[in-house]
Formats: structure tokens, sequence, C-alpha cells
């Protein structure tokens, strides 16, 4: 329904073999049936049915797969184990969003994992480990007159992460601005290096979760992710010259101001309190 809703460019192929058609769609039993190439998979099956949907579209040569389902390393140490084991099937043929997570919105090609989502595009670009913060963050900016290039919620960062995605969203010229809500990372310094590219070119905006004990102790059942401390993120973030924010409110009010207003031209600025 979200695709359908969200006026999505290319060909959809359901899968269930429960089910032979809906919403005017024909489905197909299982991966391997499906006729012609596919571009990204979305799995939203239970977690121990996952492995074995990798397995198959590793077979199908489907580049890129989006994971929803949860019930992985943010739930238990079994969980753990089944990501290494969805990872190591896909072996980097396949590369993997989640699982845990949304997934893409981009309106340009009509990929949306919410259908009241705007169809219009913009220059807005927001990368979230948490799925319910990227639902908020564009509703909210929805209502403010925003839009967006790119979204992207990606959980539990088995494979791609926030890394991936700066590194992507510094060349696209779609996106004017770059928002993000972080957990944790997995290399310091790529991440570091990925945040300098961005912050050159464009406004990164960036709120770090976890900073705190608490913070780090919801972060970790959450997506289960490791957090450092305050002192240590507000240094690193500000030597990458990316705007570090504390918590939503920051993070959205900051990301109006680069939206909507320009910087002065000349040497002249009044301030109003």
């Amino acid at each position: 329904r979200c695709f359908l809703s969200g006026n999505f460019r290319g060909r959809l192929y359901p899968v269930n073999p429960n089910i032979k058609q809906f919403l005017g769609l024909k489905f197909y039993p299982s991966v391997l049936d499906i006729p012609g190439e596919v571009d990204y998979a979305v799995i939203l099956t239970p977690a121990e049915l996952t492995p074995r949907v990798i397995e198959d579209c590793v077979k199908k040569r489907i580049p890129a797969v989006q994971i929803f389902s949860s019930g992985f390393r943010e739930s238990s140490a079994r969980g753990a184990s089944l990501e290494e084991e969805i990872l190591r099937r896909a072996d980097e043929k396949v590369r993997i969003i989640g699982p845990n997570c949304m997934g893409v919105y981009c309106p340009e090609s009509g990929l949306t994992y919410r259908s009241s989502f705007p169809v219009e595009s913009g220059s807005l670009a927001f990368i979230s480990q948490s799925g319910g913060f990227s639902i908020t963050f564009v509703v909210w900016a929805q209502e403010h007159g925003m839009r967006f290039s790119k979204v992207i919620s990606y959980g539990n960062a088995c494979d791609l992460e926030s890394t991936d995605f700066l590194e992507y969203l510094a060349e696209d010229k779609k996106t004017k601005i770059v928002t993000a809500y972080i957990e944790g990372v997995k290399n310091g310094g790529r991440f570091l290096e990925a945040c300098k590219k961005v912050a050159e070119k464009k406004p990164l905006i960036i709120w770090k979760a976890g900073k705190t004990v608490e913070g780090a102790r919801a972060a970790s059942s959450h997506t289960g992710s490791l957090a450092g401390t305050a002192n240590t993120w507000d240094a690193a973030l500000r030597q990458a010259g990316a705007i570090s924010v504390d918590d939503f409110s920051e993070l959205v009010h900051t990301t109006l101001a680069f939206y909507f207003l320009r910087p002065p031209k000349g040497k002249n600025v009044g301030c109003i309190e």
C-alpha cells in the first residue's frame, strides 16, 4: 500500500506463498520465482526466516535489501546470532540496510514506508538509527513546509551504517542539508572523515544519542549500539564541522533555520532576543 500510494516508479513483485493476488498485484511464492530483475528487496518475515530469504536474494542477484523485521541484536543473544548469520549469507554480494528499521523514503522515485509522507521532493536529507524518529521528523517537517531528498532509517546497521550514508549524501547534488540521529558508529575515524566531507559542502546537523549513562543504556536496548561520552562526541563533531544538537527540539529548530534562512551577505548582523 505504501509503494502504491507513493507513486512508486518501478515494478513491484510481492512475495508470499499464501497469496496469489492482492491490490491488483500478482504475488510470487518465493524470490526465486520472480521473472524480472530486482534492484531492491524489503524483507518483513520473522527473524528466524530472514537468513533463508537473504540466501534467495543472493541467488537472485539482488544488490540491496532492507530488513524491516526486528528480533535481532537489539533483543537477545539468539537475535545477535541471527544477525551474524544474515551477514554471513549475504557475503557482501547483497548489501543490507537494517535489520530492525523502516528503510528508505525517496519521494523522487516513489519509494516510501508511510502512505502519508509527501510525494514532493525537496533538498533535506535525514538519516536515523531510530525508525520512530524518522517518521516523527518527516511528519514535523511536512507540517512546516519542508520536503526531503532522502530519508534513511537503518536500525541495527549490521552492514551499511551512518558513515556509508553520509559519504553518499556528501556527493548527492539533490541534497542541500543533511541531518542525522545516531546512536552509535562502528569506526569513529571513518565516521568523522565522512562528516568532514559533508560539512565542507553543506550544513550537517547531528543529534548523537546515548551521551549520558542512561542514554547509552537506552541506545543499547534499542538497536544494540555502543555510545561514548558527551564531551568526546561534542568535541569530535565540532572538529569535523558538524553542528551538534542535544535533543529532538534542537534538531528540528536548527534544521528549520538552515532550510528557510540564508546566510547574511554583509558584515553587519543584528541579533534580537
